[in-house]
C-alpha cells in the first residue's frame, strides 16, 4: 500500500498543478472545471497520506475519490463531445455514463477490500 500511497500523491500532485498550467494554456478546458481538477489533486493527496499513515479516514474518503474521477470523466467526455447529431451525442454519453459506473462499481470493491490496511482513527 505504500506504493499505492505514492503513486496517488503524484496523481494528485499532477491534478493539482493542471489549474496554473492549464489557465495559460490555448484551447484548455474551462476554468472552473481546471479548478474542480486542481482541488481533487489535494484531496487525492491528503488521501495518499492517509494511506501512509493508515488512517482510516482516508479509506473512507477513496470512496469519495472514486465517485468523483467517474463524475469527472462523465463531464470531460460531455465538455470534448464532437458536433454532430443529438442521438450520436446521447449514445457517447450514455455509454460513457455506463462506463464510468462500472470502472467505479469495480474500484469500489478493490478499494472496500482494503479497509484491513487502515486502523481506527479513535484509537490512535
Amino acid at each position: 500500500m505504500r506504493i499505492v500511497a505514492i503513486l496517488i500523491a503524484l496523481v494528485g500532485v499532477l491534478n493539482f498543478l493542471s489549474f496554473p498550467v492549464g489557465v495559460f494554456k490555448a484551447g484548455s478546458l474551462p476554468w472552473p472545471f481546471l479548478l474542480a481538477y486542481s482541488s481533487f489533486g489535494a484531496l487525492l493527496i491528503w488521501i495518499a497520506v492517509g494511506i501512509w499513515k493508515r488512517r482510516m479516514a482516508a479509506w473512507r474518503h477513496g470512496f469519495v475519490a472514486i465517485v468523483l474521477s467517474a463524475v469527472a470523466f462523465v463531464v470531460q467526455v460531455c465538455f470534448e463531445l464532437p458536433e454532430g447529431s443529438a442521438g450520436d451525442r446521447a449514445i457517447i454519453i450514455i455509454a460513457s455514463s455506463v462506463g464510468g459506473i462500472l470502472v467505479g462499481t469495480y474500484w469500489s470493491f478493490r478499494w472496500y477490500r482494503q479497509k484491513n490496511w487502515f486502523t481506527d482513527d479513535s484509537v490512535a
